[in-house]
């Protein structure tokens, strides 16, 4: 079960405080998962691949759910299962703390089209966008940031 928005940032920076101050081999086998995590989400933050998500600054408790979907099998990749399979809720939360919070990377894309821009805002006015995304696409803790990411 993911933690909720609150308790579960509190939870992951406390282990994530555990981990830099008593266990620096468990601190470095954090890091070394999370470089895994940037061959696809790149390392600078913007994937190589524009139909793969941005997780740098996506919100914690959203990133958590996403992990332990693919875990259960509701979301299926089969690298993000190699990587999560066996791994600790714990280092699950942790790894969701740590890109949450990396700064959001500028994919320096350019605008969108006019009819893009017709559709966006058509869907924006009928509610189905705001009502989980807010009205500027920034999300909250279990409702992803959509503002910024790739058109792909």
């Amino acid at each position: 079960m993911a933690p909720a928005a609150g308790t579960g940032s509190i939870a992951a920076i406390a282990m994530l405080l555990e981990l830099a101050a008593g266990a620096p081999a468990r601190a470095q086998d954090l890091v070394g998962k999370a470089v895994f995590c940037d061959a696809c989400h790149g390392e600078n933050g913007v994937p190589p691949d524009t139909t793969m998500p941005v997780i740098w600054g996506q919100h914690q408790a959203y990133l958590y759910r996403q992990i332990s979907e693919f875990k259960v099998g509701n979301r299926q990749n089969d690298p993000m299962l190699s990587l999560i399979r066996n791994m600790p809720e714990e280092e699950m939360a942790a790894l969701a703390e740590h890109f949450s919070q990396k700064p959001w990377p500028k994919l320096n894309q350019s605008g969108a089209s006019e009819a893009e821009t017709k559709l966006a805002q058509a869907a924006i006015v009928t509610g189905q966008c705001v009502a989980c995304h807010g009205i500027l696409g920034m999300g909250d803790g279990t409702n992803p940031r959509m503002a910024g990411q790739s058109r792909g």
